[in-house]
């Protein structure tokens, strides 16, 4: 009757514990990086969404706010978990045919919201992309 473990089932334990914390630290930064993608398409959504609302109360025929024509938005500062998140995004405000910011004479414009930002970190961050449009009418 033997006693104990040979070399040969230590190596194969500890060869399977390698193979399952490689497959969990895998499944937790994939996790993780869902959750930071998450966080900045919404962060992006509701500066959109707070663009569109200032597009709607934007007087029909007048000439557009200087906010909308710089290339890059004031920063958007996040608290999550305690830390300051700082977020940049470039904006575009573009329109159909430009009636609505009276370099038109006709009733009915299309007002496109364009945000990009730059997602990951390291050598290979990613561009992400955001587009709004709405219809506004004199």
């Amino acid at each position: 009757m033997r006693q104990g473990i040979t070399l040969m089932e230590t190596i194969l334990a500890f060869f399977i514990m390698a193979v399952a914390f490689v497959v969990l630290f895998a499944v937790f930064s994939g996790g993780y990086r869902a959750a930071v993608q998450s966080r900045n398409r919404t962060v992006a959504i509701l500066y959109a969404q707070s663009l569109l609302e200032e597009v709607r109360a934007h007087p029909y025929g007048q000439p557009a706010p200087p906010s909308w024509t710089a290339p890059v938005a004031h920063p958007v500062d996040v608290i999550v978990e305690g830390r300051k998140q700082h977020y940049e995004f470039a904006q575009q405000v573009s329109y159909a045919n430009s009636s609505f910011i009276g370099l038109s004479d006709q009733d009915a414009d299309e007002v496109t919201i364009t945000l990009k930002w730059r997602e990951g970190v390291g050598n290979n961050p990613t561009q992400k992309e955001l587009a709004i449009k709405t219809a506004v009418w004199r």
